[in-house]
C-alpha cells in the first residue's frame, strides 16, 4: 500500500487505476511505480519516448484526487530497464522498505 503522510494507506491498485484510465498503458510497454519516501511516488516507465510535461500534470491532478488533496510529489522516468523482483519478473509496485521495531 502507498502510504501518505498522514499515515493514511492507498491500495496501490487504485494508483494503477488511474494510471490506465489516463492511457499510460498504451504509452509504456511497463510501468513500475516506486514509493521510496513517505509523500514521494516515482512511476517508471520502460518507453523510448518521454512523457510530455501537460500528460504528466493531468495525470497527477487525477492522482491528487485520489489522494484527498495531500501532498505527493509525483515523478516520471522514463527508461529501458525495470528493476526485476525475485524470480526475474517485475514488480508493479515496490512500497517502503519494512522497518523492524
Amino acid at each position: 500500500k502507498f502510504i501518505l503522510q498522514s499515515g493514511k494507506k492507498i491500495n496501490m491498485i487504485y494508483i494503477h487505476d488511474i494510471l490506465m484510465r489516463k492511457g499510460l498503458g498504451n504509452k509504456a510497454k511497463q510501468i513500475q511505480m516506486i514509493q521510496d519516501s513517505i509523500g514521494n511516488l516515482r512511476i517508471l516507465l520502460l518507453s523510448k519516448k518521454p512523457l510530455d510535461s501537460v500528460y504528466e500534470d493531468d495525470i497527477r491532478l487525477a492522482l491528487i484526487q485520489l489522494f484527498e488533496g495531500e501532498k505527493v510529489n509525483v515523478e516520471f522516468e522514463c527508461g529501458d530497464q525495470i528493476y526485476q523482483g525475485s524470480g526475474h519478473k517485475p514488480h508493479l509496485f515496490i512500497p517502503l522498505p519494512t522497518r523492524p521495531n
